[in-house]
């Protein structure tokens, strides 16, 4: 059998995977807003979709293009077809990780099948990436561009006489820009494209093609000039408002969020090793621990192209989410995770031509390593299931219910903001009311877009610094405006109240 009948069978686990992980997917995607699995962002996403916007920083404009392309469908509500943008590139991305081992040397076409089921498996099916297929975020579209760029890389480490055509190089590194696009932590894996790139021109690779994938990768990159654009016509979500050189380099750097960022004391970031240890517990158990090292040794032993690009995605995801200082910071291991996969595959592939006295033993033992990854993805469903925490979206029911007309809502964190901001710009509810969140008025990128927002409010002028003294201002020309205030009691499981009161006449 020559590779290429080898890698159309191969199409047929790959399409298993990706129709599994849908399928398993699907039923689990919320209609409304939810909190679970880290998503109390997908009401600022969803804000900046329905309204041409930007959301918070980095900007992710191939995600809310996307997200825009995918409002289009006629189906169910905003939210669930926005989860849908999760759920359909994660599948895929599961399924092209199926087609990783075709990369590896023998001609035991059953042991590519296993591989790829327990690729599909241990990744696909493993809590976390599970839990980020079934909400409003960028992860899962996220790692269905890891997938790529990783693709990308392994075909530039091809031996001259085994690359694809040309073209193929170009669309990877255009997408590869894209999905830059979508979230900076790919620039992760620069450097080992980079490399490999490098190593494909000293193997003979032209200099006019590897030119070529340079400019497409940069045309890729080309998508972020959606934000200076949308943000010229003054959306409501607006942040950073990049209209200016200044406020575009604040938001696709980080914004504010850059001081959570390699600021952690020694002892915290101890602790963080070990819950990065935890993590892949769960994901894996100590089978799949056990699997996973003695695979990295193998790949390291007869796939000597590969070894390091893996051993670089598994290290920098791993640090990047043990330094990064947020909760939802493990999210930025699906990298990490899909290597580990990987691994584990390859200890079950290196396994399958094992016999004793004529018994397929090795390829027992794959099934059953098949098996036991099979047998986790219930648990890993039921954890992952975000419909049972509705609370902003039982929130800003109530809230837009009981506020008197014209009111001001101060919101006090992300939680309320967001979920506000959904109903309030993207579902054009209570348009008779004024949201202000208050942690943003410290910015004048904020206070400018709120007198576009809500021209018929009074601003102070010049407008005080800081965001005490802006809101007291702001409340002191409007007292003729009810004012109601909501307050996030627990952070998990989330609980947001509210109370307010009236204008004085």
């Amino acid at each position: 059998m020559n590779s290429s009948d080898r890698r159309w069978r191969f199409l047929v686990p790959a399409g298993l995977v990706f129709a599994a992980i849908a399928g398993i997917g699907l039923p689990l995607l919320p209609s409304a807003l939810t909190a679970a699995n880290f998503g109390a962002d997908g009401g600022d996403l969803l804000a900046a979709i329905l309204t041409d916007g930007v959301p918070h920083p980095t900007g992710y404009p191939t995600y809310v293009l996307l997200g825009q392309l995918f409002q289009r469908l006629p189906i169910s509500t905003p939210y669930f077809r926005g989860a849908l943008l999760s759920l359909l590139p994660a599948a895929l991305a599961a399924g092209l990780a199926a087609l990783w081992p075709t990369s590896w040397k023998t001609n035991h076409l059953p042991a590519y099948f296993l591989a790829a089921g327990v690729t599909g498996a241990a990744w696909g099916g493993s809590p976390l990436f599970l839990s980020q297929a079934v909400i409003v975020e960028v992860h899962g579209l996220q790692a269905f561009f890891t997938i790529l760029a990783l693709a990308w890389t392994l075909l530039l480490l091809h031996p001259a006489g085994e690359r694809p055509k040309g073209w193929i190089y170009l669309s990877l590194a255009l997408v590869y820009g894209l999905g830059l696009g979508n979230h900076l932590t790919l620039l992760l894996l620069a450097p080992a494209c980079l490399l490999a790139l490098g190593w494909a021109l000293r193997k003979g690779m032209s200099w006019r093609l590897a030119l070529g994938q340079v400019a497409a990768l940069l045309c890729g990159c080309l998508v972020y000039l959606y934000l200076p654009l949308s943000a010229r016509s003054n959306p409501p979500v607006n942040w950073g408002n990049p209209q200016s050189w200044q406020g575009f380099a604040w938001l696709i750097s980080g914004g504010s969020y850059r001081d959570l960022l390699l600021g952690a004391p020694l002892a915290p970031l101890m602790e963080r090793v070990a819950a990065w240890f935890n993590l892949l517990r769960q994901q894996f158990g100590l089978f799949g621990l056990a699997l996973g090292a003695s695979g990295l040794s193998l790949v390291g032993e007869y796939e000597k192209h590969q070894s390091p690009l893996l051993l670089w995605t598994f290290s920098s995801a791993s640090l990047f989410a043990i330094v990064y200082q947020t909760a939802d910071s493990i999210t930025y291991l699906l990298p990490a995770l899909l290597v580990f996969a990987l691994w584990i595959a390859y200890a079950v592939f290196s396994l399958a031509d094992f016999t004793w006295r004529g018994r397929p033993i090795g390829m027992w033992l794959g099934i059953a390593v098949l098996a036991f990854f099979l047998l986790r993805i219930p648990v890993a469903m039921q954890g992952a299931d975000p419909r049972g925490e509705p609370q902003p979206e039982t929130f800003a029911r109530e809230i837009l219910t009981a506020a008197p007309q014209g009111a001001l809502l101060l919101a006090q964190s992300d939680a309320d903001t967001f979920a506000l901001w959904y109903h309030h710009f993207g579902l054009k509810e209570r348009p008779d009311l004024n949201i202000i969140a208050l942690p943003l008025a410290q910015y004048a990128w904020y206070r400018e877009n709120l007198t576009h927002t809500y021209p018929a409010l009074v601003f102070p002028a010049p407008a005080p610094e800081g965001e005490d003294g802006w809101t007291e201002a702001l409340l002191a020309l409007n007292t003729q405006r009810p004012t109601c205030r909501s307050r996030v009691e627990a952070p998990e499981p989330l609980k947001i109240t509210f109370t307010c009161q009236k204008g004085q006449p």
